[in-house]
Order: C-alpha cells, then structure tokens, then sequence
C-alpha cells in the first residue's frame, strides 16, 4: 500500500512484497524463482527462472549461474532469453552465489571457462598450467617426431605382416587390446567425476597413447580457440 492510502495499491510487472504491509512501492520485487525481465518492446515484468542452469533469489537479484553452466560478462542478466551455455565441467564453472562472482574457475577464461590467457595452456578440467621456456617448439617438434616415428612403425609392421603373417597378425591383436585398453583408462580421466587420490597419475601416464595434444601443449605454439579445447 502506499502511505496515507485508503486503501491497497497491487504491486505492477507481476511483482509481490516479501511481507504484507508494505508501506511503499519500492518494497515491490520480483519473487524467489523469477526475475525482472525485458521483452522484445523493452517491457519489463517477473519471468520464471531458468530451471536448468540458472538461480533467481528475486527482489532486485539478477539470475545466477548454477554450477556446470556459463554466460559471458557482457550477456544482460536482464535478457527475455538468457544466453546460459552448459561447461565441460563444473569444476572449470563452479557457479555464482552473487553477482560478482567470476563464472570461471581460477585463471580460465573465455566460452565455457574453456580457454587460459596468453602463456598458459589447459591442465586438467579446470587449471592452468604456464607455458615453460620454448614449450611451443617442443610441442612441435614433438608432434613431428610422432608422426614420423608411427610411420616408419606402420611400414615395418606391415613388412612383418607380409613375411610372418601369421605371428604378426597376432601379435598386431595383442598391442591393438593392449593400446585399447591404456586409451581406454585414459579417457575415464576426462570424466566428471571425484577420483581416489592417485589416479590422476594412472590417468596422465596413460593418456599418451591418446595423443592428446593438451600434453604437449601445443597452445603455447599455436592460438588455443574454444572450439579445439572439446577435440
């Protein structure tokens, strides 16, 4: 009601007041699981909270990010349809209790939190590793010398196979179930999920014959995009 009324004034917008007996229209909000919201026309009213990815504590609050989810620094919290993106991970997207919490975990930056600034390259789900001393060049040189040596490999193991087929054929079985296996392990690694202490390490000694380039960090070569950190 607004003081000196004879009589109760309804809060515009679809808005409410947390309790009865509101002296003043500034006591009106949009409720818990709402928010203000624009619409194409620039209107403003309460509209639900995003059910998926966002939480709205209303009267005044914009919504906030859930953890797992991401928006960008400049995409209006106000916005009819928000543009809320799901992240590799809730460990690189931790979420937002207020407003001025960074929706990127540590030094991650960009869409999804899934790029590292200039001189760093991805470590894990969530970190950032700093490029050592020629680092780049190492990555390079690196990928080269593993593509000549799984060439020269290649010819050999076909030359084998035409001279002892039969043994060869099962040997080249054994390696491919053993390399399936080490990939295999590898790839739990990735998973979003609270390992016992220790197996990361399983998981990075296994992971080379992924030839995941994020081990030889080859962004410290090359610019890093959002798009190569889901390769």
């Amino acid at each position: 009601a607004v003081e000196g009324a004879s009589a109760c004034t309804m809060c515009s917008q679809g808005m409410t007041t947390v309790d009865v007996g509101a002296m003043n229209t500034s006591a009106c909000g949009c409720a818990g699981g709402t928010y203000l919201a624009a619409d194409l026309e620039g209107h403003h009213q309460c509209r639900a909270c995003l059910a998926l990815g966002t939480t709205c504590p209303g009267f005044g609050s914009p919504p906030l990010l859930q953890p797992g989810f991401y928006m960008a620094d400049d995409s209006p919290r106000d916005a009819w349809d928000l543009d809320v993106w799901r992240c590799m991970s809730a460990e690189a997207c931790p979420g937002q209790f207020a407003l001025t919490d960074q929706p990127c975990a540590g030094m991650r930056t960009g869409l999804n939190c899934a790029q590292c600034p200039e001189g760093f390259s991805i470590d894990g789900l969530a970190g950032c590793v700093a490029c050592a001393a020629g680092s780049g060049g190492q990555a390079a040189a690196l990928l080269v010398l593993g593509l000549v040596v799984a060439f020269f490999l290649f010819g050999a193991l076909v030359w084998k196979i035409n001279r002892e087929e039969k043994r060869s054929v099962l040997r080249s079985v054994v390696l491919g179930l053993a390399l399936s296996f080490l990939q295999t392990v590898s790839i739990f690694g990735f998973l979003n999920f609270k390992w016992p202490a220790g197996a990361g390490s399983v998981f990075r000694a296994s992971s080379g014959v992924l030839l995941d380039l994020k081990q030889l960090q080859v962004s410290c070569a090359v610019a890093e995009t959002t798009a190569s950190a889901y390769l």
